[in-house]
């Protein structure tokens, strides 16, 4: 294990060492990918069984909504793996999405302590606009080239138009900024006319409605 530079774990209840995971047993370890969706386990209690690690440099998290714990964001960039350069975030939300808009401020700012140098970001299922600002508000605070993809978007157009501006205002820091859904059309036109008036990163693809989801 000496030699292991880069690791990817699914985190299962078999690992039951506390603090078996640090720089005694992994000491060249780079990369760090992590996933855990789908309430297979917790991450906040696989967490445990690691210990503070300066040589992480990369690191990729996938995360279902419902596995995230209000300290956990701090817990990963301040008191285990402070120097992350490079940062891969996915997260699926399998809801309406409402209260990410509340989840945001706890489950992505904190990631602005890593001095970044590259941060990407996707999220799924999203259902309201809300969400999108909130989201791009808090990672607007990380550090570094940011990119974001909203996948598998769905939000209704009255909804939408609503939040364009807080939008366009918080996607300025970005390198790109794309959502996209199963909606194709005129209305897209619309709204991506607009994006590209205000000379911004937004490319919209799909996911405005003019129904919500059902």
């Amino acid at each position: 294990m000496s030699n292991v530079v880069s690791l990817t774990i699914n985190p299962v209840h078999e690992y039951s060492i506390p603090h078996f995971f640090g720089e005694e047993h992994f000491p060249r370890l780079k990369k760090l990918s992590l996933h855990d969706t789908f309430g297979k386990s917790a991450l906040f209690t696989h967490l445990n069984l690691w210990k503070f690690h300066r040589g992480v440099n990369f690191m990729s998290l996938t995360l279902d909504r419902t596995l995230i714990k209000p300290d956990f964001a701090e817990r990963i960039a301040f008191h285990l793996f402070p120097h992350v350069k490079k940062f891969d975030l996915s997260i699926l939300l399998i809801s309406n999405g409402i209260e990410f808009a509340r989840l945001a401020n706890r489950a992505i700012a904190p990631f602005h302590l890593w001095k970044l140098e590259e941060g990407n970001l996707v999220i799924n299922f999203i259902r309201k606009s809300a969400s999108l600002v909130a989201v791009l508000k808090n990672v607007s605070s990380w550090k570094g080239v940011k990119t974001i993809v909203f996948e598998a978007t769905h939000v209704t157009q009255e909804d939408f138009s609503g939040h364009v501006q807080d939008i366009i205002l918080y996607s300025g820091g970005f390198k790109s900024v794309k959502i996209s859904g199963s909606v194709k059309g005129k209305l897209l036109k619309r709204f991506q006319s607009e994006f590209e008036a205000n000379g911004g990163p937004i490319k919209l693809t799909g996911g405005v409605h003019r129904k919500p989801y059902m």
